[in-house]
């Protein structure tokens, strides 16, 4: 259309009417999102048996909070007592012995190789006991650390071999929470930032913080996702093992941003495009977009603060149309 008609239609047009809404940048916007993730326990230890023997009592149950060095499981000593017992008479003989040949040597009754020869036997006595001794203390099997008994694969009388489980502990005073982290995301994040956890309990939402302790360097090939692992504390047990959460993850936050309706963004064949209001008339602006969140998108280039953004019949305006504001939204 000629340059002349194209004004005689634009003066005979009537307004259309139209919802503005004025263009303010936020301080502050997060660009989240959210991801299901899987909670571990802090650590899981398998409790073994260090020598052989059948086992005597078992302290511990299924379930059982324990502590560092409680004793869970005890094996048979009856063979062992008696060879401790012999140990023992050794030794004492050994360092009786010993005292003789030491109080001989200060008389100059005897030669100091003797005192050298009674000493040698009394260290090897005394070897043997701690030897037995520590045999005998390995039959009192004892929790390496705080957890709750989550096995207990043994029987009483059972015998055991060296290095046989003789139980599982599960601290969940911590857990982890593993989330499958889209390729795509991985370097917006590192070790040491915060993540919220977000799960139903008994009908009501409980929101948990943790920090980032772990990412995987090496992608799942088939899902091309990467482990992540945010750590927590878990005092009243409110997370369990196996449970199923929400993750709500911070990629960046944008300073000063400039949002605005999904829908008041035209697609032309040049790009995107909105109308804004300028002296009762519409007018385009080419834009640049960003990250959408909700029904919300980022416009990175083509609109300035204080812009009156056309939101409602920007689809039925041109440039240069007049129009009438029916209303301004906040």
């Amino acid at each position: 259309m000629p340059k002349r008609q194209a004004q005689v239609v634009e003066t005979l047009a009537p307004p259309v009417n139209v919802s503005v809404l004025q263009i303010i940048p936020e301080a502050a916007v997060l660009d989240t999102f959210d991801l299901p993730a899987v909670v571990e326990p802090n650590r899981v230890t398998t409790v073994s048996a260090e020598i052989a023997g059948h086992i005597a009592t078992i302290v511990c149950k299924k379930g059982q909070r324990i502590q560092p060095s409680d004793v869970l499981v005890t094996l048979n000593t009856d063979l062992l007592m008696p060879q401790y017992d012999t140990a023992k008479a050794q030794y004492e003989r050994a360092r009786l012995e010993w005292e003789r040949m030491e109080e001989l040597v200060q008389k100059r009754a005897t030669a100091q190789s003797d005192l050298d020869d009674a000493t040698t036997k009394m260290a090897i006595a005394r070897a043997a006991v701690e030897q037995i001794q520590a045999t005998l203390d390995r039959c009192r099997i004892l929790a390496p650390e705080q957890g709750v008994i989550n096995d207990l694969p043994v029987e009483l009388g059972e015998y055991l071999d060296p290095g046989v489980p003789v139980a599982q502990l599960v601290d969940t005073t911590t857990v982890k929470v593993a989330i499958g982290l889209p390729e795509k995301d991985v370097p917006y994040f590192c070790v040491g930032q915060t993540a919220e956890i977000k799960v139903s309990l008994r009908g009501a939402e409980r929101t948990f913080s943790g920090a980032i302790t772990f990412i995987s360097k090496v992608a799942d090939i088939q899902t091309r996702s990467t482990r992540m692992e945010i750590t927590l504390p878990n005092p009243d047990n409110g997370l369990h093992s196996g449970q199923i959460v929400l993750v709500r993850l911070t990629r960046q936050t944008f300073r000063n941003a400039i949002f605005v309706p999904l829908l008041a963004v035209i697609p032309m064949e040049s790009g995107k495009a909105v109308y804004i209001v300028q002296d009762g008339k519409a007018v385009r602006r080419d834009v640049e977009l960003g990250v959408i969140k909700g029904d919300r998108i980022q416009i990175l280039k083509g609109l300035d603060a204080g812009n009156q953004l056309i939101v409602e019949g920007h689809r039925f305006v041109a440039p240069g149309l007049k129009v009438t504001l029916i209303s301004k939204k906040p």
